[in-house]
């Protein structure tokens, strides 16, 4: 069964911004997945949201999603994303 991450986030520094997303997304890569949407949020109809942007990736499965993330590449990013913003992810598990 697919898994994604749905990643919300609100910029601190664009240039850290731009790095991260780079380096990010070469081990989202690395690990299978794929970049399935990026913008900004439009509108929260219900409930509320204080990101501004959003970023969804497709993996294969819960194990690669879980793999990328915990990953040594990934890991060395953390400093960077949380310089560059303030993010939420959460991982969603997709039926077939």
């Amino acid at each position: 069964m697919p898994t994604y991450l749905v990643a919300f986030g609100t910029p601190k520094d664009m240039a850290k911004l731009k790095d991260y997303a780079g380096k990010a997304a070469e081990t989202i890569s690395a690990h299978g997945g794929v970049e399935v949407a990026r913008g900004r949020v439009a509108a929260v109809p219900v409930g509320t949201l204080d990101r501004e942007t959003g970023f969804i990736a497709k993996f294969a499965d819960a194990e690669s999603a879980h793999d990328w993330f915990h990953s040594a590449e990934y890991q060395a990013l953390g400093p960077l994303r949380d310089a560059a913003m303030d993010a939420t992810f959460a991982f969603l598990d997709v039926p077939d």
